[in-house]
């Protein structure tokens, strides 16, 4: 697909010495010199033929389609260049683990510092606060490259970019202007660095992004916790309220005690201190125990249960949309599909019989001109000649009728003679079999499709096209 001139001439001679090095099922992009890959050749491997027949197709398509447009290729700038290399550099692993230790580091100078909280002047606060300095210009350094790197679009759209953004001009602020009220509590924000860890490490990016989805669901069921102990608070400061004002005496402490109470710090003890006050203890152990039966051991796991099953949810359908990455459809067992149902794709929108049989016969010689056989409509094909014939016809994605096709189709049919070889009328037979092949297997594709989406335009096409497929075969009645 190169362009025939002399200034790629470098590239094609390239491209035909890899060719010969490449194993089955490979295959390769070869990029220009001049551009930003700087001639690099990336080789792939396919899982079957008909995986790598998808790929290479829909690779040329793309080129044929850029070709027809324009047949020049952008050329990079310096700068641009400079920027790509960077942007390579920086979100390699290697440095993103560099930055994540040096956020860790960062967060234990933290811990360090609220440990032993040196007075002003001392050598510790003097070494603390060297080190406070010099990471705040390591990550200043690191923002700069990564605007540099990733800006305008990319840089922009991540939150994680505003984030550290954020935290950065927060340090700077702090540490240049010492004067401004309150910096001690923006100093504090230095603090959340360490969640940048969450956009370095994919894991816990993973674990954010899924905690982030299932929370909204979990709190529906968190506000039927909270509803059902406000409740039992305005209770309990009626009932209660006069013997422990402490504890029950406005809503307020009376919330607070019940919240305590479900976590099950001491609630034994205030209960019993209740029991010797009260002139009923039946009804007031009914009433905290219920209440616990109820919060404590049905609705807090019942939070707990929601939480886990939306993220299980979250982190399943993220991953499934994450493994995939870049990938191309093939439909069932592309090494179990007959090669001549690419054919019928340009057939099945033939006309009547008449039309259907010219374009089979104009399939046929361009099939026996392929294979450099003579005859024309008189010729015969063996193996060797059908496969040559169609691989070289030149289709995207090349047909390739190989031996096990021929037994099936051809053979087990008795399409072909003692000799081995096949007709034009045993031809028809075998393109108007894959046609039909080819109609089932898109009707049985719509039907299997989800039918709350209704008759849309291609399953109308499908099902009136293989209507249509039948009535020709009744029309023309064929045996074998």
């Amino acid at each position: 697909m190169f362009v025939a001139t002399e200034e790629f001439a470098a590239e094609r001679q390239a491209a035909h010495d890899l060719y010969e090095t490449l194993k089955p099922l490979q295959f390769a992009v070869c990029c220009t010199k001049g551009g930003y890959n700087k001639g690099r050749q990336f080789i792939f491997m396919a899982k079957s033929l008909g995986e790598m027949e998808v790929w290479v197709a829909s690779i040329v398509r793309v080129f044929k389609y850029n070709l027809g447009r324009d047949t020049s290729y952008q050329k990079i700038s310096l700068f641009n260049q400079c920027r790509r290399w960077m942007r390579w550099i920086y979100l390699g692993d290697r440095v993103q683990l560099v930055v994540a230790t040096l956020i860790v580091l960062n967060f234990f100078l933290n811990i360090c510092e609220t440990q032993l909280q040196p007075l002003d002047g001392t050598l510790e606060d003097k070494i603390l606060d060297t080190a406070d300095t010099i990471f705040g210009y390591i990550f200043t350094i690191e923002l700069i490259v990564n605007m540099f790197a990733t800006l305008f679009t990319e840089f922009v759209r991540d939150p994680w970019n505003w984030f550290d953004t954020l935290v950065v001009g927060i340090t700077i602020i702090s540490n240049n202007v010492p004067g401004i009220p309150g910096i001690s509590v923006l100093r504090l924000l230095r603090t959340f660095r360490v969640f940048r860890l969450f956009k370095r490490i994919p894991s816990l990016k993973q674990i954010l992004i899924c905690l982030q989805q299932s929370v909204p669901p979990m709190c529906n069921a968190f506000a039927i916790v909270c509803l059902v102990t406000c409740i039992y608070a305005i209770m309990a400061v009626t009932f209660f309220g006069g013997q422990r004002e402490d504890l029950f005496g406005d809503f307020f402490s009376s919330l607070f005690t019940m919240f305590q109470i479900m976590t099950g710090d001491k609630w034994g003890d205030i209960t019993r201190e209740l029991f010797a006050q009260s002139s009923m203890p039946a009804l007031t152990a009914l009433f905290f125990v219920s209440y616990q039966l109820m919060v404590s051991f049905v609705l807090v796991n019942v939070v707990i249960a929601v939480l886990l099953d939306e993220f299980a949810k979250a982190a399943s359908s993220s991953k499934s949309a994450g493994s995939g990455g870049l990938q191309l459809y093939v439909p069932g067992n592309p090494d179990d599909r007959c090669p001549l149902e690419n054919v019928s794709r340009d057939l099945v929108n033939f006309v009547d019989l008449d039309d259907l049989e010219h374009r089979i016969l104009f399939l046929f010689i361009r099939v026996t001109r392929a294979a450099k056989v003579t005859g024309g409509e008189a010729a015969r094909l063996n193996e060797n000649e059908m496969y040559q014939g169609f691989f070289g016809m030149g289709t995207v994605p090349p047909i390739l009728f190989e031996k096990p096709h021929w037994e099936r189709y051809v053979t087990r049919h008795r399409l072909c003679d003692h000799k081995g070889t096949v007709g034009f009328r045993e031809f028809m037979i075998l393109i108007k079999q894959a046609l039909r092949r080819y109609q089932l297997r898109e009707l049985t594709s719509v039907m299997a499709a989800d039918s709350c989406c209704g008759w849309t335009s291609r399953r109308v096409q499908c099902a009136l096209s293989t209507i249509k497929g039948m009535l020709v075969e009744e029309a023309q009645q064929v045996f074998f």
